[in-house]
Formats: C-alpha cells, sequence, structure tokens
C-alpha cells in the first residue's frame, strides 16, 4: 500500500485512500505545524474569548462556557445527533483522509495525539460508523461530532476540554464526496468520448467536425481535447453519409469539451480546500481569527457547473440513441433490428436512457433553490452543498448505465460492418451485438458498462501518446 502525505493529497490520492490502495502519513512539518496550532489555541484561549473554547456555538456564541470535560461531552453528544444511512466505507475513509490533511495545515487547534489516532484508524481501517449527516454546506458538523463521540470511547483522556469544535469544524465529509464524484465522473467522461467515436462510426458521420480545424472554430482547452481524441479514435479519412450531422454529433467537442473544463474547474476548487484548514476560529500568525471560509458556495458553483454541464451532455447522449434506431442515419433496419415485423430491437434501451439522463439532470434540481434561517436568524442562509456532492457520488451509476446503453446501440450498429473497431476494450460485446433478435438487453448493458474502465483508460492513452494504436 502506497503513502500519501497530507501536502500531497490530490482527488486520485483521495480515491485511491477509499479503496484502501493508499493511506496517508504526517510529516515531521505536519506534526510540528498541528502541535503549534494547539499550543496556540490554548494560549490565546486563556487570554481572550474565542468561539467554540470559551464560548458556546451557533447563536450560543455570546453564552460564556466553563471550559471543561461536560462542555466537551455536551458539544459532542449533541452535534452527533442525524439520521440517515450509514456511509460506505469508501466514503467514510475519504472524509477522515481529507480532515487529517486539513489538520496539517496547522490552524485548527486540533491536538497532535488525535490526529495521529485518526491516521492510525485509517491506516488499520478501523474507522466508526458515520452517517449522512445533518450537513447543509457549512461545516459536517454532525458527522465529525459522531467521530469525537467514539474518540471518547475510544481512547478516554484523549480529546480535551476546547479540543471538540476544532475537531468538528470542516468541511472534509462534503469534500469526500465531490472527490469521489468527480473522479468517477473523470473516468466516466473519458470512457465516453470512446463511446461516442463508436456511436458517431455506427451513424456514418461526417468526421470534419471534429476535425483540427473545427477545433479552431471555440477556443476552448475542452473543445481541444474532444477533437484531438476523436480525431485518432475516427480518422478524417472517412467519408460522411451527410454533408453535416445533427447537433448530438456535430456539437460533441462544445458539449463534451464544456464538460471537461467544467471538471478540470471543480477539481480545482476541491484542491484547495482539500490542503486548506478552514475551520472556524482558526489560528494563525500569533492571533485568533473567526471567519466565514467554511461557507462552501465555490464548491457549489464549481459542482452546479459539472452537473449542467453533465445535464447538456446526457440530453446529446440520448439524442445520439435515438438518432441510431433511424434507417436513413445507420443505413439499416429501424432500431437495428433482425428484420422481423414489427420487432422493438433497441427501443427499449431508449427508455432506459432517458430515464438515466433524468437522474443525472435533476442532481441539482432542488437543492439550489432552498435557503432556511438556523441558529436564531445568525446563520440565516446555506448552500445545500453537501445534499449535492451526495446526490453526485451516488448517482455516477445512472451516467454508467447511460454510457452503457448507447454502448450497447452503437455495437449493434457496427457489428456486421467491415470496419468494427479490433479494440480489446470491446471484447465480448461483438457476438452479443450480432444477435439483433428481441430479448431482454439487460446482460448487454452490464457487459458494456464493464467495458467502461478500459475504455476510459485507451482515452487517456490517447490524450498521451496523440494517437490511437
Amino acid at each position: 500500500m502506497r503513502t500519501i502525505v497530507p501536502g500531497e493529497l490530490d482527488l486520485p490520492g483521495v480515491a485511491a485512500i477509499a479503496r484502501r490502495e493508499a493511506t496517508l502519513v504526517l510529516t515531521d512539518t505536519a506534526r510540528s505545524a498541528i502541535r503549534h496550532a494547539h499550543a496556540e489555541a490554548g494560549r490565546i484561549s486563556a487570554q481572550r474569548p474565542v468561539y467554540g473554547r470559551t464560548t458556546g456555538v451557533g447563536a450560543q456564541r455570546i453564552a460564556a462556557v466553563t471550559d471543561d470535560e461536560a462542555q466537551l461531552r455536551r458539544l459532542l453528544t449533541s452535534h452527533a445527533t442525524t439520521t440517515g444511512a450509514i456511509r460506505s466505507r469508501e466514503r467514510a475513509r475519504a472524509l477522515v483522509a481529507i480532515r487529517i490533511a486539513q489538520c496539517a495545515g496547522g490552524h485548527g487547534g486540533v491536538p497532535l495525539e488525535v490526529v495521529d489516532r485518526l491516521v492510525q484508524a485509517l491506516a488499520e481501517d478501523d474507522l466508526p460508523d458515520v452517517h449522512e449527516g445533518t450537513a447543509i454546506g457549512t461545516g459536517d458538523l454532525s458527522v465529525f461530532a459522531e467521530i469525537g463521540v467514539w474518540l471518547l470511547a475510544d481512547r478516554p483522556g484523549l480529546l480535551q476540554p476546547g479540543d471538540g469544535l476544532p475537531l468538528i469544524s470542516s468541511n472534509a465529509a462534503t469534500l469526500a464526496d465531490a472527490a469521489l464524484a468527480l473522479e468517477q465522473l473523470r473516468h466516466l467522461s473519458d470512457a465516453w468520448l470512446a463511446v461516442t467515436a463508436l456511436s458517431a462510426r455506427a451513424s456514418r458521420a461526417n468526421p470534419e467536425a471534429f476535425g483540427p480545424q473545427a477545433a479552431t472554430a471555440a477556443p476552448y482547452r475542452g473543445v481541444s481535447v474532444v477533437c484531438e481524441v476523436l480525431t485518432a479514435l475516427w480518422p478524417q479519412d472517412r467519408r460522411g453519409a451527410r454533408i453535416q450531422d445533427s447537433y448530438s454529433l456535430r456539437t460533441v467537442p462544445h458539449v463534451h469539451g464544456l464538460l471537461l473544463d467544467e471538471l478540470d474547474y471543480a477539481t480545482f476548487v476541491i484542491q484547495q480546500a482539500i490542503r486548506t484548514g478552514s475551520e472556524n476560529p482558526m489560528f494563525a500568525a500569533g492571533t485568533v481569527v473567526h471567519h466565514g471560509g467554511f461557507y462552501t458556495n465555490y464548491l457549489r458553483a464549481a459542482l452546479r457547473a459539472v452537473v449542467n454541464a453533465l445535464a447538456d451532455a446526457a440530453r446529446a447522449g440520448t439524442a445520439r440513441i435515438c438518432a441510431l434506431g433511424q434507417p436513413a442515419v445507420t443505413g439499416r433496419s429501424a432500431f437495428l433490428t433482425d428484420g422481423t415485423p414489427g420487432a422493438s430491437g433497441t427501443m427499449p434501451l431508449e427508455f432506459l436512457a432517458a430515464a438515466a439522463a433524468a437522474q443525472v439532470a435533476g442532481w441539482d434540481a432542488t437543492y439550489g433553490a432552498l435557503s432556511v434561517p438556523l441558529s436564531a436568524g445568525v446563520e440565516e442562509f446555506a448552500p445545500y452543498t453537501s445534499q449535492l456532492a451526495a446526490a453526485m457520488v451516488s448517482g455516477t451509476a445512472h451516467l454508467s448505465t447511460l454510457i452503457g446503453a448507447e454502448l450497447v446501440i452503437a455495437a449493434r450498429g457496427l457489428a456486421d460492418a467491415a470496419d468494427w473497431p479490433e479494440w480489446a476494450e470491446l471484447e465480448g460485446l461483438r457476438t452479443a451485438a450480432q444477435d439483433r433478435g428481441d430479448r431482454d438487453l439487460t446482460a448487454d448493458v452490464v457487459t458494456a458498462e464493464a467495458c467502461l474502465p478500459r475504455l476510459a483508460a485507451r482515452v487517456v492513452d490517447t490524450r498521451t501518446a496523440g494517437s490511437v494504436r
């Protein structure tokens, strides 16, 4: 198992830790920073009021409290109030890894002994169960309060008075969901490019729309990447059946290019947050700062932009799927049947894909419009980023289904053609695709989805090498 240090933790690293392929270790520099921040928190709290240490929290910030063990226990047990399902082990590992990385920044005041225990629990996969929680984009308090309650029982005396708020003041659970979702979406978006190339072949598309000259018509990085990949996968020496194609094919560089660009920006936003301790209050430069850096509106905006781009790409994908059922597009039977009069062929897959696309487009249909005043109006609105990130991390399966359905149909359209691509990644698809009689296509979709990671790797190789072998 490889090790990662906090300053190098990125989205692939978070995903690797979640899969138990890597773990996090503290450097000497990180340990010194954590120890210094904790000492500063104690020193400053003895000299002036500090939120959550000498006061209550939320609207109770005006109430002075005795910094004792009873207050620590009250804070953690009350904020552990939660509901919902238990998070998967993958999500739990990811959120703890990010919390450790944030603590390593040395601004929150969490004791080194507590961080060491989290590092140990992560390495040994000895983490407590944590629930979906009550976060709304302003701090994953209930998740980390559950961890705090576990620490009280697991290692009595490890958490000292004043350590409660520094532990739970974090958006690490929301960031973990966003990181895991984006890593999966990036792989799926790469695979989708390969599937789109197959749809273009089966549709007898005009490759001019994907060529290097077409890339200059829209000067954006994502457009150039898509044109480069599709040109490699769909050679320019092929002639299309039409002078120009419908939008679902002709605008692929622009629709999918935007998705790639939005994924890049969202990755940047998450990456910055992972390596930045946004605990409130923070201790820096010999003083304490009370701030609103935990408010996740940047992350919400970035994730919503990804969802909007995905919705456009999903609409284009379902349109390509429907087009592949038309003889004028493929030169084959309607719905790519075996010719039996009235046969349904790929028609059921159109419904499957449309339902999956609706799920993807609906990830942010509600949360963006919500707002509520909390804690006696002191916290008067919220971004609801946590709900959006959770919907994305649990909903990537719908996108996989949509792409898998398109792959099944494209493969059926190419199965008997002379230009079937001899890609090892498509092994097992052709035989099923040649069976065009009406039957249950569920197994075909499952097989197609299993091909997607390998197709994503082919696209990554294409980007690196500039051509496909």
